[in-house]
């Protein structure tokens, strides 16, 4: 990426925050704010253009999206849409690359609550996506971001969606894979078996993205100039 931090925020208050201050597709809000702006800080770290300005314009705005510490909505508008996995794996790496709290405050409301991570009206639809317990692989990472080691059953499950579940043509799979092993590679852990699935994701990714992540978000929008299009070249 050959952007600097200024130029990529000039382009993101141009184009690209949405009313509540959240990144978007294109400026409207659209539900995916605080999962779009997790993985744009994410992508500003990785490319080392991080810094404090960042923090103090996205974490405040992150913030009004909790409904309970460690419970999110969506974004601070939609909080009769309930979150799901998508919405917390990215943020849970977010904040353990950038050193935040919101993984152990994640971590803390999935033990009391029995991993029911309920921010709407409970029924039938809501209650049975807010129960994030009954996804081995998510499990596994929020512990991976606490450094607790999951269960033997969990890991399987998470080393083969790591290993398998990115699929071509399904944008969202990638984003999401490159969060669980990129939280894993901060956990301290060094086991084989997700050591394997890392590096088989990793292998796929470079032979199916023919520019790392920023091909994918940048067909995911449609826009070749998308700041995490940008950010995410030959990422994988």
């Amino acid at each position: 990426m050959a952007m600097t931090n200024e130029e990529i925020k000039d382009l993101v208050y141009e184009k690209y925050l949405d009313a509540n201050g959240l990144m978007s597709g294109n400026g409207s809000i659209t539900g995916n704010g605080l999962r779009y702006t997790s993985e744009y800080l994410i992508g500003l770290e990785k490319n080392r253009i991080y810094d404090l300005s960042d923090a103090y314009q996205f974490f405040p705005v992150i913030d009004s999206c909790m409904v309970k510490t460690g419970l999110f909505a969506r974004d601070p508008s939609l909080k009769t849409d309930q979150t799901s996995f998508d919405d917390y794996i990215p943020i849970v790496f977010m904040s353990v690359l950038l050193k935040q709290k919101y993984h152990l405050w994640c971590y803390d409301w999935a033990i009391k609550n029995n991993w029911i991570f309920l921010n709407t009206d409970s029924n039938v639809k809501n209650l049975k996506s807010a129960w994030l317990g009954r996804m081995p692989q998510f499990v596994a990472h929020l512990m991976y971001a606490n450094k607790k080691m999951p269960s033997t059953w969990q890991r399987i499950v998470w080393s083969y969606n790591v290993a398998f579940g990115p699929r071509v043509g399904n944008e969202d799979t990638w984003c999401l894979s490159f969060s669980l092993k990129e939280t894993y590679k901060l956990s301290g852990f060094n086991d084989k078996m997700e050591k394997w699935a890392i590096k088989f994701n990793e292998g796929r990714a470079r032979k199916n993205l023919p520019r790392g992540l920023g091909s994918m978000y940048s067909k995911y929008f449609n826009d070749k100039k998308h700041p995490l299009a940008i950010l995410f070249d030959g990422v994988v």
